[in-house]
């Protein structure tokens, strides 16, 4: 009977934790940059649009940069947009690592962009 209600307990633990694993602080996601913007006061002041959804808890397909530095060392943020911007402009794909808990307004935010050839 204790056997039993071990295993219950286990599998609602599993149940429970599960989804949560799905929505790790950072993924990966690729695609092409199709838009980019560049604020004075919102979306840590730069964004990029992908081609593709990005999931796991990030609204849509835009990501923010954070060109203002508020997670990035400064410049960073200036630096990626720069490669997406190329990206964009070479029509290359990228992929960027993203992180779900670093929100800018609302939108994950990237630590890592890469240009793919």
């Amino acid at each position: 009977m204790k056997r039993s209600h071990l295993i219950k307990s286990l599998a609602l633990t599993a149940l429970i934790t599960l989804p949560n694993i799905a929505y790790a602080e950072t993924f990966w996601v690729s695609g092409t940059i199709v838009r980019s913007l560049i604020d004075s006061t919102q979306y840590g002041k730069c964004m990029v649009q992908l081609s593709t959804p990005i999931g796991n808890n990030c609204p849509n397909v835009w990501i923010s940069l954070d060109c203002e530095g508020k997670y990035l060392a400064s410049g960073d943020g200036d630096r990626m947009l720069n490669l997406g911007l190329l990206a964009q402009n070479l029509n290359k794909s990228v992929s960027i690592q993203v992180d779900n808990t670093k929100l800018a307004d609302g939108y994950c935010t990237a630590n890592r962009i890469d240009l793919i050839q």
